[in-house]
């Protein structure tokens, strides 16, 4: 009885581990592609955000697209947290960044989280552009 129930512990946190880098440790090969935005049409309260339909392109020289950042260049990071992308883009006032994480659905695209509470986010709909 005693093997059995630390065969289930064991098996529980490996399947809890398994999720957990599967969700949130993304290679950058994978993240390369095109996204578009979902649930923007709600009320603007975040300025770094799109709240409009948007398409942003993200290339293999760490150059990206977007009609709302414009051009600019993006980092991908890794920490205990998951995978972190910051777009680091020009407008009138200078240099500007937008910072986010980058997460893997069970059933789903990436997705690049802009305003989770409002399950407002980029969805991955095709690799490389």
């Amino acid at each position: 009885m005693k093997n059995k129930i630390i065969k289930f512990i064991t098996l529980t946190f490996l399947a809890f581990m398994f999720k957990y880098f599967y969700s949130n440790f993304i290679l950058k090969g994978s993240i390369q592609g095109v996204y578009v935005n979902n649930n923007y049409d709600s009320e603007q309260f975040l300025v770094e955000i799109p709240y409009i339909k948007d398409t942003l392109y993200l290339h293999k020289n760490n150059k990206f697209e977007s009609s709302y950042w414009g051009n600019g260049n993006y980092e991908i990071k890794y920490s205990l947290k998951g995978t972190k992308i910051s777009l680091i883009y020009q407008y009138s006032d200078g240099k500007g960044e937008f910072n986010s994480s980058i997460e893997r659905p069970l059933i789903g695209n990436l997705r690049i989280i802009l305003n989770r509470d409002l399950e407002h986010y980029f969805e991955k709909i095709k690799n490389q552009p």
